[in-house]
Parts: C-alpha cells; structure tokens; sequence
C-alpha cells in the first residue's frame, strides 16, 4: 500500500515532461500524426486534448487523451511506461469507463432510450520507453488479465515504440532514456540535468521544446528530483524500525514543501492555474487542500 506522500508524486521527470510535451498543441498535432498517418488537416483543426481530470483509479492517472473528428469521434488513450505491466489493456479500459462516463452525464444522454446513443470510438495505445523486452505489438485484455480465455470483453492495446523515423514519440523514448542514463552516472544533480539537455538538444531530441523552455525545463527537472529524493527518504525512513513519529512526520511536512515548490514553479513555467498544475502532475484531488492554499 501506497501512503499518501507516495501517491502524491507518483509522476517523474519522464511523465511531466510528457505531459508538458503535449499540453502545447503543435506537439499534440505532431503525435496525432504518428498515431494516424492518414489524418487530414481538417481533422487535426478538431483534436482537443481531453485527459481525464482529477481522476485517480487505484492511484494510477491518465497519461494524454485526444479526440479527432465531429461527426465521428476517435477516441486516442496514451500511456508512457518505461517498466512494463501487462495489466496496461485493463487500466485503459477503466480510463475510457470513466471518461466515457463523463461524457454521457454531460451531454445529457438516455441510455434507456430506444435510439443507441453514439459514443467516441476509442484506440488505445501505450508508449513504451524502457528496453526489456515486451509481449509484441499488440496486447489484448484477453491475452493478459483473462489468461488467454476469450470473454465478453476485450480490449486491443497498440504498443509504440522506437523507430527510425525521429517523430516526434521517438524523440521522446530518446529523452527517457538520456534521463535514466545520465541520472544513473550523476545521480539526481544540476550537472545530470544540464546534460540531458545538453545531449537531447545537440541530437535533435525535443530540441525545440527544450531550447524553448530550457530555464522552466531546468526548474522543473531540479524540483522533481528533490520531490523524487524526498520520496526515496520519507519511504526508507517509514520502514525503519524504531523510528520516532515526529521524524516521519517531518519528512512527510519535507514532502509537502517539495511538492509545493513544484507545482508553484510548473504554475509559473506553463503559465496556467494551480487546480491544471495539480492535475497534470498528477496529484490526487483529495490532497488539493493541502496545497491550494500556499499557492495563492
């Protein structure tokens, strides 16, 4: 079991920036024409991102979520996994209940009525950065979470990952792996952060997006390894045996501080409110409370 202070900085360097990433438009086209090669231009005018908000099912969270069309609507559901879990075609389902859920409720649909109601059509998709080895290009929910026994329902997962083309995904499973390669020999310092940017912008990964934001991106990778460092003492502390209450309570007070730092600080780099800052970094709504207030 998580505690709190875990859950409350689940997202990492590799899921904020992915987040950020495709929170500006331009990106989000870009990757709307990996995921649909054959996207007109008329579509890419109707793509909205429409992840789901304030939403955490088991503590997990949405990565990106994107419609396409008017009439038709596709539904394209995201998520970045640098370790796999063959439970991913399960928790996309649940994200496209929830949010298919929502959609009903706010549009006012009867699904009592005798017409079908019309719903989005989704695809799903994981964004797979790490380099074990995988199950193949395709997951089912019946190939996974059913043991391979086909049931009522099933759900088809498209694993993307690395290719030779340098889009704009490729650009991204680059950037992980920088990350993971540079904290791995500098640990979670300045000069691993000047590095990842050094060597993503000098080889073309999200150069323009990192030369755009390179002072907001610092900011941002330096507080979440604090958060991720904090993260690390507060669990190791909690295990130890013998410890006073006060010391946790400190850490977890240290914890708060960092989070605080964060989402003020990613405020400030994107320019948008704390209640979006909060979400997109994926901390849950019922710790909202906690920091709200200290960000006003």
């Amino acid at each position: 079991m998580h505690s709190n202070g875990e859950k409350a900085v689940k997202r990492t360097i590799k899921d904020s920036v992915f987040s950020a990433l495709f929170n500006e438009t331009k990106y989000l086209r870009q990757l709307c024409r990996v995921l649909k090669p054959d996207v007109s231009e008329a579509e890419l005018d109707t793509i909205a991102n429409v992840t789901i908000q304030n939403v955490l099912v088991n503590g997990l969270y949405n990565d990106l979520a994107l419609s396409i069309g008017s009439s038709s609507i596709f539904l394209y559901f995201c998520e970045a996994q640098s370790v796999w879990s063959d439970n991913i075609a399960y928790r996309l389902l649940e994200y496209f209940v929830e949010w298919t859920h929502k959609y009903i409720v706010e549009n006012k649909y009867n699904l009592y009525s005798r017409k079908a109601v019309r719903l989005p059509v989704p695809r799903f998709y994981v964004v797979y950065t790490g380099k074990d080895e995988y199950p193949g290009d395709i997951v089912t929910l019946m190939d996974t979470n059913f043991g391979g026994v086909e049931g009522a329902v099933n759900v088809k997962v498209n694993v993307l990952h690395m290719s030779d083309e340098n889009n704009i995904l490729d650009q991204y499973i680059k950037f992980t792996r920088v990350s993971d390669e540079q904290v791995r020999e500098k640990g979670r310092t300045k000069e691993a952060i000047e590095e990842i940017i050094r060597i993503c912008t000098e080889n073309d990964i999200l150069k323009e997006f990192l030369e755009a934001r390179k002072a907001e991106v610092i900011e941002m990778l330096d507080t979440l390894f604090d958060q991720e460092y904090a993260v690390e003492a507060y669990g190791h502390e909690e295990r130890e045996e013998g410890r006073k209450e006060g010391i946790k309570e400190g850490i977890k007070e240290g914890i708060k501080d960092t989070t605080v730092r964060l989402v003020r600080n990613f405020m400030e780099a994107m320019g948008t409110t704390a209640e979006n800052a909060l979400t997109t970094l994926g901390i849950p709504k019922s710790e909202w409370e906690q920091y709200i207030p200290r960000l006003s």
